[in-house]
């Protein structure tokens, strides 16, 4: 199962943490989780922009962010 967490339009680190500096899509990023059965088989991000920086590979999935759209 994949589940997404958080969505983030314009990704940076803040001082508390990840935060959108602002609505437009410069840095679109999304936590994702991963599970098989009960298992976390990863959490992390995936970047819009760089979707090879933290991408996911499993034998049976890869996944990668590569588009997002602004309501």
């Amino acid at each position: 199962m994949i589940r997404a967490l958080e969505f983030y339009s314009d990704f940076v680190i803040g001082p508390t943490g990840p935060v959108s500096r602002s609505e437009s899509l410069n840095n679109p990023a999304v936590r994702v989780i991963i599970t098989q059965g009960k298992e976390t088989i990863y959490q992390g991000y995936l970047f819009g922009k760089f979707p090879d920086t933290h991408s996911f590979e499993h034998e049976e999935i890869k996944l990668k962010l590569v588009d997002a759209l602004k309501k």
